[in-house]
């Protein structure tokens, strides 16, 4: 099965998701992706409609609101990815480190997708103060802007109930969206 991936993420579970999912009980009403990163196991199954709704949820903010762009904006993100992508050309170190400076200050999910795009081994990687730094990967320029998330949207378009996870100081609350979101715990 073919799935496509919106981004390359370190500790994708892409090349095992076929095999996780052999194990999936028949008639799965939710399945939820607690430490979602790449969401692999969420789009293969969503890919074999295996579950009649998703939670994709993952710790790290910037990240569940690069899924939430995804998933209900993906034309501009990818209009987005494709601006940066091109503009990266004149001096691609000097443009990430700019890239990355405004992702710490921002946070914008636009520029997540480009960081990891670009970023050595595709590892998400903070300091003590939360920033992203990571350093490019010299040696590729990113993903191309034909491969960006539009193409993994679809997959998300047949009407299905999508769910919020939400986690409070106590306890766990799962909220009813009317399409897939992410959030983080």
């Amino acid at each position: 099965m073919k799935v496509p991936q919106p981004f390359p993420y370190q500790g994708s579970k892409r090349n095992l998701a076929s095999a996780i999912l052999g194990y999936f009980p028949e008639g799965v009403g939710t399945l939820i992706e607690p430490f979602a990163g790449s969401a692999a196991i969420t789009l293969a199954a969503a890919t074999a409609n295996l579950a009649e709704n998703f939670v994709i949820n993952d710790f790290n903010g910037p990240l569940a609101e690069l899924w939430r762009a995804i998933v209900n904006s993906p034309e501009k993100l990818g209009r987005r990815y494709q601006s940066l992508w091109r503009a990266q050309h004149s001096n691609r170190r000097r443009f990430y480190d700019e890239m990355r400076d405004e992702f710490n200050r921002t946070g914008k999910p636009d520029l997540l997708l480009y960081l990891l795009a670009r970023c050595v081994k595709a590892a998400v990687r903070y300091n003590a103060s939360g920033e992203f730094n990571q350093s490019p990967d010299n040696r590729r320029r990113g993903m191309l802007p034909e491969c960006s998330p539009p193409r993994c949207a679809k997959i998300f378009s047949p009407p299905r109930q999508y769910f919020e996870a939400e986690q409070n100081a106590r306890r766990a609350t799962i909220r009813k969206w009317s399409r897939m979101q992410q959030h983080p715990i």
